[in-house]
């Protein structure tokens, strides 16, 4: 009975030590405290979207920190002063309410239906069908660039140039990114630097411009294609505008559907006879 007694004992020792140690480690991790609300350095984290988890800075940190101090010490004023019983608050919490369930309920029905799942037979049948609705609204042109720091080495690549090498060419010397030859967009000309689009505005399709000087170097343009406003869009062009089309056409179907089953689940009345052609309404 004694060594049962003296192992219950320590057994019960080793369990406060370890309660103890566990509620000095969650303290160790407590960022601020206003009253009983506490700020963890688990819940600071997890504020913070995992995509800029190395771009935060400590300062930007601390000020959070400070900002959630402030918001604490004026909620918990206004639960002091019983703000939240006052009847207007109290509707405008409930409205708010309404309005973020309703959201996020809008938001996970929309989620039903994501763009993976439309099949590519599908969005080409859709383009097929009215074509004209996919003409260009601005002049469009694609091009590959190549970028030098002087004159110089503009001019010495330029004679080594010509459409079959000028990828190649491009890898060894430009310092700007270059797109896959097989994959280059089209641009409105609009948005090209005006020195580089003037010299577009000359060239013929497939044809390598001079070397032109702009403020970050010497560019080399090789024009692969160029697409005047008005005519239409090729489909490669158009298909992810075509797939959103799609799913936003069959979010809003199912959103339909999913209100007629929410209405027959549930009573809804509709008086649309008292509804007159003025109402007045309450001022605050």
């Amino acid at each position: 009975m004694i060594r049962k007694h003296k192992y219950y004992k320590a057994l019960i020792v080793v369990l406060c030590l370890i309660i103890i140690q566990c509620n000095q480690s969650k303290v160790e991790h407590i960022v601020a405290r206003v009253g009983r609300s506490t700020l963890t350095l688990e819940a600071l984290r997890e504020k913070i979207p995992n995509e800029y988890s190395e771009q935060i800075t400590r300062d930007q940190n601390i000020n959070y920190v400070k900002q959630w101090i402030d918001r604490e010490l004026l909620y918990q004023e206004a639960l002091n002063q019983k703000i939240d019983k006052d009847p207007v608050i109290k509707e405008r919490m409930e409205k708010m309410k309404e309005d973020l369930l309703s959201a996020e309920m809008l938001h996970r029905f929309s989620m039903e239906i994501q763009p993976d799942s439309i099949k590519d037979s599908a969005v080409s049948e859709f383009y097929k069908k009215d074509q004209n609705q996919f003409l260009r609204q601005k002049e469009t042109v694609k091009y590959l660039d190549i970028v030098v720091e002087d004159s110089k080495k503009a001019w010495e690549v330029y004679r080594t140039l010509n459409k079959e090498n000028f990828v190649r060419i491009a890898s060894q010397y430009s310092k700007a990114p270059n797109y896959d030859s097989s994959n280059i967009p089209y641009t409105p000309t609009e948005d090209i630097p005006s020195e580089i689009r003037q010299a577009i505005t000359t060239l013929q399709i497939n044809s390598i411009s001079n070397p032109i000087k702009t403020s970050d170097g010497y560019h080399i343009v090789n024009l692969m294609d160029k697409r005047e406003k008005g005519t239409r869009c090729s489909y490669s062009e158009v298909k992810q505008e075509i797939t959103n089309q799609i799913v936003t056409i069959k979010q809003k179907a199912l959103l339909e559907k999913d209100l007629s089953d929410l209405r027959i689940k549930n009573r809804v009345e509709l008086n649309l006879n008292l509804i007159s052609d003025s109402i007045k309404t309450k001022s605050f």
